[in-house]
């Protein structure tokens, strides 16, 4: 009889696990088609501002194809000085979002291990709901674009996308066992995030180009309250209540910046360290990518329109993150999972090394092709990361992850928007050559955590699927890191 009670509590918690996953996955979607769309939306309508403004055409289609078919010196001047504005303006944007979505998504993660992972998923939602709405009016208004700067801030102060992130993570981490497992469910989520991504792009090409720029920027504010109604009523809370909440954000900042100073042995925190650089120097040559790659292809030599550069981004992100997926199932059996990092940022490098010297349509469209493992790295160095982490802790794990995360997308767009601007009448393509530097970076931190691990595994090897309980008692109490030698 208690066997078959025992048998039937792991049925219900797998189930529950099976389903609250599924959810999460339902969420992700719908967010990421909604933010990934905007990012090409802002760019492009930004520009259209701006080309109205120096060639005095206030019709879409008119200046669409006025860009590129005016091959007069006095155009291509506008052209570039257009494309600069646009890049600084898109800059400036995405800095005063950025900058307080560092400061709270340091504290975020490590909250929810007390008050649940809902919150998390609440806060940015509601955040980007309320940006995309300002933008929806700011589009069908014709309003200064001053305002964006207004959206910008309340959506980084809600932590925006990489909250969505960390709250997704820290959520496949609380129905996962380590190892394996919890590798290839990190890496699936890292694929829903990339087909979104991609849907929400092509969907948005075809609209802009049918329809105009409103319309698309309505269709994201409903994704964004549809997601808000499955996290209140569909999602299930993975923590239990707990007796006692820390509320000083003292202590949980101590608790993010602990997993790297403080806590465990030399050898365990200079593990921590490298794996951090790796997603940093692995992260920044993604995030910032699309904004650029869409500046780059709507002028001279591609001239691109919306259409077209959504199949293009489609077509990218699709088959980087598919057969990075299938990838890591396959070797994972034969290799090291940092031996698979490494391959995978070889393909990348190797990628956007082509597309700085792109010229032709044809040349643009081999870049994913090149680049088809490239997204190896990041799901992998998040799995190992958790794996080494206590499952109390994974909040705020995640939490100084979002955290790094956003500090890269502040340092690439910052960095990339500057080096774009200043060598659009040089080299265009010197900023692709960038980002495969950072994923060569990437490969020598890869082996040197490679040489620094050897023969110390992970310290948490133990997974309880009955328990899924934050433990607050042990959130100050940090003697299980001594029981690891240097």
């Amino acid at each position: 009889m208690e066997t078959s009670l025992t048998k039937s509590k792991e049925q219900n918690k797998r189930a529950s696990h099976l389903w609250g996953g599924t959810i999460v996955a339902v969420i992700l979607t719908l967010y990421t088609c909604a933010a990934m769309s905007g990012v090409p939306l802002q760019s492009q309508y930004v520009r259209h501002r701006f080309l109205q403004r120096y060639t005095n055409t206030s019709n879409v289609s008119d200046t669409v194809v006025s860009s590129c078919e005016n091959d007069t010196m006095q155009h291509m001047d506008i052209l570039q000085k257009v494309q600069e504005d646009t890049a600084r303006q898109l800059l400036y944007f995405s800095l005063c979002g950025s900058i307080p979505s560092i400061l709270v998504n340091l504290v975020f993660g490590s909250y929810s291990d007390f008050l649940g992972r809902k919150i998390l998923f609440l806060l940015p939602l509601c955040g980007d709901l309320v940006r995309n709405v300002l933008s929806t009016l700011i589009i069908r208004y014709d309003w200064s674009l001053n305002l964006f700067f207004v959206g910008s801030s309340i959506g980084g102060l809600c932590g925006s996308f990489t909250t969505i992130l960390l709250a997704c993570f820290a959520y496949a981490a609380d129905i996962t066992p380590p190892h394996k497992s919890r590798t290839i469910a990190i890496a699936v989520l890292e694929t829903i995030l990339a087909v979104a991504s991609s849907v929400g792009s092509l969907a948005t090409g075809y609209l802009i180009a049918s329809l105009g720029y409103f319309y698309p920027s309505l269709m994201i504010s409903i994704l964004l309250a549809a997601a808000i109604f499955i996290v209140i009523f569909l999602l299930p809370e993975t923590l239990r209540k707990v007796e006692h909440i820390v509320i000083s954000p003292v202590v949980h900042l101590k608790k993010c910046f602990g997993f790297y100073t403080i806590y465990g042995s030399g050898l365990k925190r200079l593990q921590y360290n490298l794996c951090m650089a790796i997603l940093f120097f692995g992260v920044i040559g993604l995030i910032g990518r699309t904004s650029i790659e869409t500046l780059y292809q709507l002028d001279l030599p591609f001239c691109w329109n919306s259409v077209k550069i959504g199949y293009y981004g489609a077509l990218r992100i699709v088959i980087q993150s598919a057969c990075s997926v299938l990838a890591i199932k396959l070797l994972q059996p034969c290799i090291r999972d940092e031996i698979i990092a490494i391959i995978g940022m070889l393909f990348g490098a190797a990628s956007l090394a082509m597309e700085a010297f792109a010229t032709a349509d044809w040349m643009m469209y081999i870049v994913p092709v090149v680049g088809i493992c490239g997204y190896t790295t990041v799901p992998i160095f998040r799995a190992i990361m958790s794996r080494m982490t206590s499952p109390d802790e994974q909040g705020a794990l995640f939490s100084s992850i979002a955290a790094m995360e956003t500090i890269c997308s502040t340092v690439s767009i910052t960095l990339y928007n500057t080096v774009y601007e200043d060598t659009i009448g040089t080299m265009k393509g010197a900023v692709f050559l960038m980002m495969s530097g950072f994923c060569g970076l990437a490969i020598l931190l890869i082996t040197m955590y490679m040489v620094i691990s050897r023969g110390s595994p992970p310290a948490y090897e133990v997974y309880i699927p009955e328990e899924v309980d934050p433990a607050p008692a042990s959130v100050l109490n940090h003697d299980y890191y001594d029981e690891e030698d240097d």
